[in-house]
């Protein structure tokens, strides 16, 4: 019975976190990311909605705390698990690879821990200088202080978090400046975990391949449940993989996840030749052509003089980018605040 909800509860947040990933657009994942997505915010929506006419913010204030019921979930499964590894596969495999096993399994407790528990940065500084693309010097609209490059309001945490990537749900928590490499780190152990857990329940399981099924289905219970591990173990993995993959993707370019939907946009405005560029004392400036005139690209009409179209993706630099190894430094290992 925890097998199949395991699974589809994985299909359905993997479908969530990645549905709009370039290379589904257009098939059946990018749809039902895209009916998932519209049920949620439907959902927030109508909660929001209620809770500000008829509850006076305290669902709001209850949401704080039922949010740690996913982390908590998490915890239970993944001990549960493991002490079903335990007391079933371990025992029929080489004392040696408890050497393995147990870093393995505390390096993955403590960094869900750390991203689950540190504070992300909810004290923004500005460390980073404002592009005149994606980021224009602004005050956040709730905090009403200065919005610093790179940070972003948090909705769901009402704070505003220094190089905000998301929130995550599995961790209540931001991912951010300071939570970010054990964010990353944890995603690479789960990634070792499936990979090693799968490797340990096969060899525990079966000597040749053509046996494992008969193994697994037709002898005793403690078979069944290595086999039910290495099976959840090889189907979760590549979920994981793919997720670990994209986010080192976005280290290599040099954005956040956050930053990804607003390139998108700057993309948006430049294949449909409505990016134009200002040269000023202090630079040059984008802005957004209209029929009536020119507006900043935060939306605030602008008197634009000689302004000229954005003919080459290559001239929108995005200064973040300091190559994929200083990048990854950078997030790994931050400098205190």
């Amino acid at each position: 019975m925890l097998v199949p909800l395991l699974l589809s509860l994985a299909a359905v947040v993997c479908i969530l976190l990645l549905g709009d990933l370039p290379v589904f657009r257009n098939t059946f994942i990018s749809l039902l990311h895209s009916k998932l997505s519209r049920l949620l915010d439907g959902s927030v929506s109508t909660l929001k909605y209620l809770d500000s006419h008829h509850f006076n913010g305290k669902l709001r204030f209850m949401a704080r705390f039922a949010g740690w019921a996913i982390p908590a979930f998490y915890i239970v499964v993944y001990s549960s698990a493991l002490w079903l590894f335990a007391k079933n596969t371990l025992p029929l495999l080489p004392k040696n690879h408890l050497s393995i096993v147990i870093p393995s399994v505390l390096l993955n407790y403590y960094t869900f821990s750390m991203a689950v528990l540190l504070d992300p940065g909810s004290k923004p500084a500005c460390i980073y200088p404002f592009d005149e693309i994606i980021y224009t010097p602004s005050t956040c609209r709730t905090c009403k202080t200065l919005k610093p490059a790179r940070s972003k309001h948090c909705s769901t945490c009402d704070r505003c978090v220094q190089l905000f990537d998301h929130h995550c749900v599995w961790l209540n928590n931001d991912v951010g400046y300071y939570t970010y490499r054990y964010f990353l780190t944890f995603l690479a152990s789960k990634v070792w975990t499936f990979t090693y857990g799968a490797y340990l329940c096969w060899i525990a399981l079966a000597t040749t391949p053509r046996m494992f099924w008969h193994t697994v289905t037709k002898t005793n219970s403690v078979n069944k449940i290595s086999g039910a591990l290495f099976l959840l173990c090889i189907l979760l993995l590549p979920l994981v993989a793919v997720f670990l993959a994209e986010h080192l993707r976005y280290i290599y370019l040099g954005v956040t996840t956050n930053e990804t939907a607003k390139w998108d946009y700057i993309r948006y405005l430049f294949e449909s030749r409505l990016l134009y560029r200002v040269d000023t004392e202090n630079g040059c400036k984008y802005i957004i052509a209209h029929e009536t005139g020119y507006t900043t690209l935060g939306g605030t009409p602008v008197n634009a003089h000689e302004p000229k179209l954005v003919r080459s993706w290559k001239d929108l630099q995005n200064v973040y980018d300091k190559g994929f190894v200083s990048n990854l430094v950078e997030r790994v290992f931050p400098k205190a605040l």
